[in-house]
């Protein structure tokens, strides 16, 4: 809301927020600055979950970075963490008692784990495509720890930090240009040959944009499990 008030009166918007806790899923709010045809880019950190590239100790969050585009109908949204897997994925696979896939974590002596609860209890996440991930990860610790004088390695749900950046889409071309080479690129990707037939390659974002409007449609169903899980997080 802030963001979309900023602007009103502005082509760009930059914001920062310290003493946060845990956000949700960052995807919906910059789905909600694309829809009214805003650009935006999301930074937010957590706790310390990730080992750092090289090393079998946690320091980093999960760090998730977002990235908001207009386009029509939908938008697209970039929503990724910057570790092989997530904290919430890692959740999931403990209440349904399920293995995380081989090499996304480590247990507290530093060996691989396929264990989600080793993994976040006294373990760690790793980051995704080793060096690569890990400096997507640190940039994002800077962004939202440093500029916005959040702590470094904050406790759980405590003091987290987030950044976001927005822009009109037509603050350097005009946005019938902006919707115009975005729909080419869409097309072109749509139009590449898939490596299954039938099976088109999807837009960032496109599968859960299907999935929301599935659960809009038919509810969210939850194993007896994770909601008992998600039920005690809420009393905690």
């Amino acid at each position: 809301e802030k963001a979309l008030e900023m602007l009103s009166g502005s082509p760009v918007a930059v914001i920062g927020c310290r003493g946060a806790t845990h956000t949700g899923p960052i995807g919906y709010f910059a789905r909600k600055l694309a829809l009214a045809g805003h650009v935006s880019l999301w930074f937010a950190n957590c706790s310390p979950m990730a080992a750092p590239h090289g090393a079998t100790a946690p320091v980093l969050g999960t760090n998730p970075l977002t990235v908001g585009l207009p386009r029509d109908p939908e938008p697209i949204v970039a929503d990724l963490a910057t570790t092989a897997t997530t904290y919430g994925d890692c959740r999931v696979a403990m209440a349904e008692g399920k293995p995380i896939p081989d090499g996304v974590a480590l247990d507290s002596e530093g060996n691989p784990t396929t264990d989600p609860e080793t993994a976040l209890r006294g373990g760690c996440l790793l980051p995704f495509g080793g060096h690569k991930g890990y400096a997507l990860s640190v940039v994002v610790q800077i962004l939202t720890t440093a500029l916005t004088g959040a702590t470094v390695m904050p406790g759980p749900r405590s003091d987290y930090g987030l950044s976001v950046i927005a822009l009109h889409r037509d603050i350097l071309v005009d946005a019938v240009d902006y919707d115009r080479i975005t729909g080419e690129l869409v097309a072109a990707i749509k139009a590449a040959r898939p490596a299954v037939e039938g099976q088109p390659a999807l837009l960032p974002g496109e599968r859960s944009a299907a999935s929301r409007l599935r659960s809009e449609r038919e509810g969210v169903e939850l194993s007896d499990k994770l909601y008992q899980e998600i039920f005690s997080d809420q009393q905690g």
